[in-house]
């Protein structure tokens, strides 16, 4: 299929019709293949090329069920993606150093609505998915049945999603806001999809749903809290510092789960003499608690900084008012003195 053809389907009005009446994940899943089929003349050979060398002990991973259905499951496309991500942004950063920083309140207004209702609508749906398969915090195995085909897709929805939160970075390059990217902002942003991509080709499901659903919880708040301010509704300005902490608390939740997923189950059925084999992937509980003890320790060190930050401009402007005041006060005995 070429392009043409392509831009043809996506502008025809039963196509687009189709697409609303569609659920956000199967949205995005015709998006992603469709994308995929107009960049496959242009990156394919290459991607095709270096899939040859990624090891045995990686694709051996590759989960029974569910995985092969999804799109972007590919680790060289991953992997191409977080490339030029890194472009763009080396890019961008060289060549708005001659140009003046651009008015993009359309385009981070636009993003922030998207990103709240996108986020939204994960929490709510993986949260309902999970209650209705009566699932828990732990102990959740992939269901490789039809019934696990709706959680599969809604945890892939939210690792697709990570790919759309690049746009954070853009917008700070466009508006020049270099002091806001940060190693944190960057890491996280190019780990996270790398991260998530393993956990759905692993286990595409099962455990899964409790991080994406708490981290989707998470992005409500944060997301909401930018598009608010960008409307000018200084009541919510006492969020801003909450948002850190709850990140943080986040983090630490994932790492409990992280521990009974990739330590003490494992260790539980050794000692119990249980069968072995772990209800979820206990490399996904090993990778996701090292992931989180960085973001916790990163997030940690900025709500240090940012809090030592804010300390110092209430220090200062509480100096300046004082200062005020002398002068003042010095101001007012010079003209009782001329009197």
């Amino acid at each position: 299929m070429d392009v043409n053809t392509i831009l043809e389907t996506i502008t025809d009005k039963t196509f687009l019709l189709s697409v609303l009446q569609t659920s956000p994940e199967d949205a995005f899943i015709q998006a992603c293949n469709q994308t995929g089929q107009v960049l496959q003349p242009l990156v394919g050979e290459w991607a095709d090329r270096l899939t040859a060398y990624i090891p045995a002990s990686i694709t051996s991973l590759k989960s029974p069920v569910h995985t092969d259905s999804l799109p972007f499951m590919n680790p060289i496309h991953v992997l191409m993606t977080i490339a030029v991500y890194f472009a763009i942004l080396l890019v961008g950063t060289t060549v708005m150093r001659a140009m003046p920083k651009l008015e993009v309140k359309l385009l981070a207004f636009c993003h922030n609505v998207f990103l709240t209702s996108l986020s939204a609508y994960m929490c709510w749906s993986l949260t309902s998915e999970a209650f209705r398969n009566q699932y828990q915090v732990l102990g959740n195995r992939v269901d490789p049945t039809e019934n696990g085909w709706k959680m599969a897709k809604l945890v892939w929805l939210f690792y697709i999603s990570k790919v759309t939160e690049f746009m954070d970075t853009f917008i700070m390059v466009l508006k020049k806001n270099n002091h806001q990217i940060s190693f944190l902002h960057v890491y996280h942003h190019s780990s996270v999809l790398l991260v998530w991509w393993f956990v759905i080709f692993v286990g595409p499901g099962g455990e899964a749903w409790f991080s994406a659903a708490l981290n989707s919880f998470i992005h409500v708040v944060m997301y909401g809290y930018y598009l608010l301010s960008s409307l000018g509704f200084k009541q919510v300005s006492f969020i801003k510092k909450y948002i850190t902490m709850m990140q943080m608390t986040q983090f630490c939740l994932m790492m409990v789960q992280a521990l009974g997923v990739g330590f003490l189950f494992p260790f539980y059925a050794q000692l119990e003499g249980l069968d072995p084999t772990p209800v979820y992937p206990v490399i996904c509980g090993k990778i996701l608690l090292v992931y989180m003890v960085s973001m916790l320790s990163l997030f940690l060190n900025f709500y240090i900084q940012d809090r030592k930050r804010d300390k110092a401009r209430r220090a200062a402007l509480k100096g300046i008012g004082a200062e005020k005041a002398v002068t003042g006060e010095k101001t007012a005995a010079k003209k009782a003195k001329a009197l």
